[in-house]
Parts: structure tokens; C-alpha cells; sequence
């Protein structure tokens, strides 16, 4: 994708003054007017930073939470994804976590939790990833797919074995009494 440092002349153009979504799940953060979008290109007219906007479910049995660990990767993550295009956070949710653990979400027992924002593990400098959280009953047996290595339920001493926004999720749980 084309980005300029400085902005472009753009006669015909939208300018926009709030968050848009890119390609892979991409969000490009804008202050007013921090982007210009010209014929279906959008065009950095100023520093602009790069965001992961990502779902999680937050899952804690005996005050421990559920986290999953990819193939070749060091860190543990809480379970979830990225949307894809046109997809609610609920119906993204339901699907990635079904991708990963085989199990059914409970549609009535999603709830929102919490939205967490920290630099992104292994991604250029300067890359976020926001993290929005939710809570859901389940169905059927949990189990790794074959895109994830193996599932942990950690506990909140092992907070270093997460990446840095999912440290903010044990924070935040912690401080809550949920996580021991």
C-alpha cells in the first residue's frame, strides 16, 4: 500500500476523520484529516499508526484463564481472531474459536468484556493490536486444531508467558479477583 508523509492534493477525494479497516484486518488509526482515500487507496497524509484489531474469548475455570500457543510461536494467546469482511464481532468470535478449540460458542451468553491496546508481539515497531474481549459459555470438548500447537490454563504468575496486551487481560482479571 502506497503511504505519503505528507499530504496529498486530493480534489476528488474523501477525507476521513475517524478509523477505517484495511486489508488482513488491518485498522489505520486517523486524527482529522489523517488520511485521504483516492480511488480506493488509502493514503497516509500523516505519521499514521498501524492496528491488529483482534477478538478474544476470555475463558477462566478455577481461577485460571485459557490460552492457546500456535505452531513456532513462544508465547501463549487468549483464543480469538480477526474478522473477516462483513462479519460482526460475535459471528468472528464463534468462528475463530470453533476454528481453533472445536467448540460451539453459546450465541445468548456472549458478553463483552473489556478492549485492551498494546504494542504487538513480533509485528514492526510501532504496530498495535487492540484486543476486545468477551466472555461465553461453551459447548462440546475442548481440543486443539491443527493451527494450534496446544492449549495451557494459566494462572496469573505465569502472566510472563503472554504477550504484552494479553498481560493487560491478566491485569485486568487479576485486579478483579478472577484470575489467581
Amino acid at each position: 500500500m502506497p503511504w505519503a508523509t505528507t499530504r496529498p492534493t486530493c480534489p476528488y477525494a474523501w477525507f476521513g476523520t475517524s478509523n477505517t479497516f484495511g486489508p488482513a484486518g488491518l485498522l489505520y488509526l486517523a486524527g482529522s484529516p489523517d488520511f485521504c482515500l483516492l480511488h480506493g487507496t488509502i493514503t497516509a497524509t500523516k505519521s499514521t499508526t498501524v492496528m491488529i484489531d483482534k477478538l478474544a474469548w476470555v475463558r477462566i475455570e478455577n481461577g485460571k484463564i485459557l490460552t492457546a500457543r500456535s505452531h513456532r510461536r513462544d508465547l501463549y494467546y487468549i483464543p480469538g481472531g480477526k474478522r473477516e469482511a462483513g462479519e460482526l464481532d460475535e459471528q468472528a468470535l464463534r468462528r475463530e474459536i470453533k476454528e481453533e478449540l472445536t467448540v460451539e460458542l453459546v450465541p445468548e451468553s456472549v458478553q463483552f468484556l473489556a478492549a485492551f491496546q498494546a504494542p504487538a508481539h513480533g509485528q514492526p515497531a510501532g504496530t498495535l493490536v487492540r484486543l476486545r474481549c468477551y466472555t461465553a459459555d461453551y459447548q462440546g470438548r475442548l481440543h486443539p486444531s491443527a493451527e494450534i500447537e496446544e492449549m495451557q490454563w494459566l494462572a496469573y504468575a505465569d502472566r510472563h508467558r503472554v504477550s504484552a496486551v494479553a498481560q493487560l487481560v491478566f491485569d485486568h482479571l487479576h485486579s478483579h479477583g478472577l484470575l489467581i
